[in-house]
């Protein structure tokens, strides 16, 4: 004879994992047998005979403690026949709707959350818990400082939980403050003349509902959003915005501000000039002293860092560089300078010595400078100045006495200048050689004699056609001797190369 084992489970009909509870109904579950040996099931649901197949669905209509019983028998068992009983407990928990609240600044609000439907045990969770006198309390205090979106969680001792959500709208404390906008929109402490601004509040979100700016010297605008205003004087001007608040949280107030417009300027400086390879510092100086600036300085070229107050300029070139500085404000003002660059003379000269003999020896100037507007030519003798020209090619000049000469030439251009010298020596060329010779043979005046004071020149004699007769670059007073009749003409170079030239008479 077979043993009997009499048992069941109900089964999540989905899953077909076993379940002793629901949160929520109805609730569908599979009652299902598996014990051993039972050949006959009556199955009964809080009393009432409900099946007697081994296995069926059964609707959990509502919440509440369900009692399942299963019969089970077999006549051939030695037992014969089994009962056995199980509670399935499903939950009704519901949480009623909570009304959202409005509170002022500082202010609370007494938070309450409600369950339906049900009396056994919950618990109580709340989130975020910022603000909240306890966060574990169906009703708990809320003092959050700003809007707070409170959301509370309840947890019966059936393991099931319910969440709802309601809003505590903090209306804040008005600013004490109005704002001063420039022409771009943008948030400024200041103003520069001429200024063009704006002074907004903003109305809407703080539940105001009536206000009046007073602004000193332009008047009263009532209920106006903004107050546009365009000032081309500087000083400080009082600004007052008195407000009444209505709504939840009323009250009345009166904001008092001063707006102060200040004249804002840039000086570039003086203009500037220097020679070219050279360089110099620009300077930006901002109106007020102390007002704190940024510098953009415009062309970059040539500049060492073109955004700062003082950039060492370079140019190669003439160049106007403009300055731009823009203060905290974001006022903006301008203002140029014009960097001359001027070329450095290239001075450059050649001399040349000559006279006839006995005479003054004449220097004759050639010039290759470029670059130069003003030339200053000086001769010195031994230290002692004896003329000064300022031509560019002077006419030729006479050094009337021998010795060592210094011609410097200072060639200026704008604020550039230049100077160079060349050292002459001018030999006593005044004594005039005996011009008539007698080439007799009778030993006196039978040659050209240059000597004692020519000693080492160079002579030339020509006819007077111009046809070379005679050269030597070491005269010896040797020429004349078989010399016809006539006039003859003689250059003279002394070792220096100062050149003397005259005449010759041979007579026979």
């Amino acid at each position: 004879m077979g043993s009997l084992v009499v048992d069941f489970n109900i089964r999540d009909v989905t899953t077909n994992v076993i379940i002793q509870k629901a949160c929520k109904f109805p609730t569908p579950g599979k009652i299902g047998y598996e014990g051993q040996g039972v050949t006959k099931w009556t199955w009964f649901v809080d009393g009432v005979q409900t099946s007697t197949a081994s296995s069926f669905t059964y609707n959990f209509p509502s919440a509440g403690d369900y009692v399942v019983k299963l019969i089970g028998e077999n006549p051939a068992s030695c037992l014969k026949a089994d009962t056995v009983t199980k509670i399935f407990r499903i939950s009704a928990i519901e949480l009623a709707e909570m009304e959202n609240d409005t509170i002022c600044a500082g202010q609370s609000s007494q938070l309450q959350a409600v369950i339906l439907n049900a009396t056994n045990p919950f618990t109580y969770t709340w989130t975020p818990t910022t603000g909240l006198s306890n966060p574990n309390i169906a009703n708990p205090i809320a003092t959050p400082s700003v809007t707070t979106t409170y959301t509370v969680t309840a947890k019966d001792d059936n393991d099931c939980e319910i969440s709802k959500q309601v809003t505590v709208v903090v209306v804040p404390e008005p600013p004490f403050d109005v704002d001063i906008l420039n022409s771009a929109g943008v948030k400024v402490s200041r103003g520069c003349v001429p200024a063009t601004l704006s002074l907004t509040y903003d109305f809407a979100f703080y539940q105001l509902t009536t206000w009046v700016w007073e602004v000193q010297g332009f008047g009263t605008f009532p209920n106006q959003l903004a107050v546009n205003l365009v000032i081309n004087q500087a000083g400080e001007y009082e600004v007052k915005l008195r407000v009444t608040r209505g709504g939840r949280c009323p009250k009345d107030f009166e904001i008092v501000k001063t707006l102060k417009v200040i004249e804002f300027k840039v000086d570039a400086g003086e203009n500037k000039a220097f020679c070219i390879g050279e360089n110099t510092q620009l300077e930006a100086t901002v109106l007020p002293l102390g007002e704190t600036a940024t510098f953009k300085w415009t062309p970059a070229t040539g500049l060492s860092n073109p955004n700062i107050a003082n950039p060492i300029a370079s140019p190669t070139v003439s160049t106007t560089y403009k300055v731009t500085a823009t203060n905290a404000d974001f006022c903006v003002a301008t203002d140029s300078v014009r960097v001359d660059v001027t070329l450095v003379p290239i001075l450059d000269f050649e001399v040349e010595l000559g006279s006839d003999c006995a005479k003054p020896t004449t220097v004759t100037f050639t010039n290759r400078s470029k670059n130069v507007a003003t030339h200053i030519w000086t001769i010195t003798l031994d230290g002692v100045v004896v003329a000064t020209l300022n031509d560019a090619n002077p006419a030729p000049y006479d050094l009337k006495k021998a010795g060592k000469y210094i011609i410097r030439l200072k060639g200026i251009n704008g604020i550039c200048d230049a100077e160079i010298e060349k050292e002459i020596q001018v030999e006593d060329n005044l004594s005039l050689p005996p011009n008539t010779i007698t080439p007799n043979n009778d030993g006196k005046n039978d040659t050209f004699s240059i000597a004692p004071e020519r000693i080492g020149y160079k002579v030339e004699i020509y006819s007077r056609w111009g046809a070379e007769m005679y050269k030597s670059d070491n005269y010896q007073d040797d020429w004349g001797k078989g010399i016809e009749a006539g006039t003859y003409y003689y250059i003279l170079t002394s070792p220096k190369g100062v050149r003397c030239k005259g005449w010759i008479n041979v007579m026979r």
